[in-house]
């Protein structure tokens, strides 16, 4: 969070740096083999992703929201890299390609501030995935479709659609999630069942929708592993259940 700017110096790839931040800049970079780590968001980065990223065989995280890249995220799949998690928030993307989904150890998918829209790809997606940020997209109410396709999520985030109507029901597929967020949507109706058989569910985030209807009483029988309920700002009634 400076104001630095020209290129980083040639001397900076002698170092034995694995980290590298230089957010909220304007700086022209030079990439170095032996980055693992590199946050390039908030910076004036325009035109395509640098070839050299492609190449860096130690890298697991990217983070490059914030610029004006316009490249596809495609070109990632045809390289041997073994990242862990791929961040690019605000990336003007409109398409999700399938392809993305082929980086065997892929951990961490943050696409958040985007322009996707429609359904997610229908594809085998990679049995390392944790995490996945769609927030602030456009995607339908149908976007739920490609992720049921025998899936295996510890950690699912959705947030800040902008879709309306009910909750997609391909959610009762997704057994393995532990935190599922959908605040900031128009979704309508009630909380039907097919969360409550998500038994490793340990986080729900309803927030700031216009769900109606009560809560089931069964809801803290059926979801043992349940800490947090974020149900704000929406249309529901009755008493809560007792346990």
């Amino acid at each position: 969070n400076n104001n630095f700017t020209g290129e980083i110096a040639p001397w900076f790839g002698f170092l034995d740096k694995t980290s590298v931040s230089v957010r909220k800049n304007l700086l022209l970079f030079l990439i170095y083999q032996s980055f693992e780590i590199l946050a390039l968001s908030y910076n004036s980065i325009s035109g395509k992703i640098p070839t050299e990223i492609l190449n860096l065989s130690k890298l697991k995280y990217l983070g490059t929201p914030f610029n004006h890249l316009s490249s596809s995220i495609v070109a990632f799949s045809n390289h041997n890299i073994s990242q862990e998690k791929l961040h690019h928030g605000l990336y003007h993307l409109t398409i999700l390609p399938s392809t993305i989904f082929r980086i065997s150890n892929l951990e961490f998918i943050n696409l958040l501030g985007n322009q996707l829209s429609g359904n997610l790809p229908v594809c085998c997606y990679p049995k390392s995935l944790i995490q996945l940020h769609l927030s602030y997209n456009q995607l339908n109410s149908k976007f739920l479709s490609g992720l049921s396709q025998g899936i295996i999520f510890s950690l699912y985030i959705l947030s800040n659609f902008e879709f309306a109507g009910e909750r997609p029901k391909e959610i009762g597929n997704l057994q393995s999630l532990e935190s599922l967020f959908m605040a900031n949507n128009m979704l309508l109706g009630s909380m039907s069942m097919e969360i409550y058989n998500m038994s490793e569910l340990r986080e729900i985030g309803f927030g700031n929708n216009s769900l109606s209807g009560a809560l089931p009483k069964c809801i803290c029988d059926q979801l043992l592993e349940l800490e947090s309920l974020y149900l704000h700002r929406n249309n529901l009634d009755g008493q809560l259940p007792e346990n």
